[in-house]
């Protein structure tokens, strides 16, 4: 994205971002390749969080392991609060993982529900990989959260009719594809 178009350039994007997310109004936004809070991006980085803080949202952030990005779920700060934060990498050392946040409705703290951001590794050798990650978030989430909602964002890296996606629509409904 550093190849110097005008429509490229990060306060473009911002400002195309802020006129969108105002517009429809989200709730939770999830981001996956978010740039990390150090080195040639972060300024970049802070901007996004300071336009997301000032349109209404809160957020956590988890750094990858690579300490080049991360993932970030940014919520309204008015509509929930925030009761619990866990990241769980797909294997020890891996660059992979997901966050998952736990919510509760400031107007009925009684009703919860589950947010997950995760970014599963690209190219077609990495299919077992993304396979076997689906099949632990399955497991975490079928152990973990019988009782509330869990929605899950994120990058798959994979095609609807392969096996991680498969996988995950045995216990998950595609919303993606609901809507189009």
């Amino acid at each position: 994205m550093r190849d110097g178009s005008p429509a490229l350039a990060h306060e473009n994007r911002l400002r195309l971002m802020e006129e969108h997310l105002t517009k429809v109004d989200a709730d939770i936004v999830g981001m996956t390749e978010m740039d990390a809070f150090a080195g040639d991006c972060a300024e970049a980085n802070v901007a996004t969080v300071k336009m997301m803080q000032k349109i209404g949202y809160d957020y956590q952030y988890q750094e990858k392991s690579s300490h080049l990005m991360g993932m970030g779920i940014f919520y309204k700060k008015d509509k929930f609060n925030l009761c619990e934060i866990k990241y769980s990498a797909f294997a020890v050392g891996a660059t992979q993982g997901y966050m998952q946040c736990l919510f509760a409705f400031k107007s009925n703290p009684a009703i919860q529900f589950v947010f997950v951001e995760t970014h599963l590794k690209a190219k077609p050798v990495n299919m077992p990989e993304r396979t076997n990650a689906c099949k632990i978030m399955i497991e975490d989430f079928s152990k973990n959260f019988q009782d509330k909602p869990v929605f899950i964002a994120g990058d798959f890296n994979e095609e609807a009719e392969n096996e991680p996606i498969t996988i995950m629509n045995s216990l998950f409904e595609d919303l993606y594809s609901r809507t189009g």
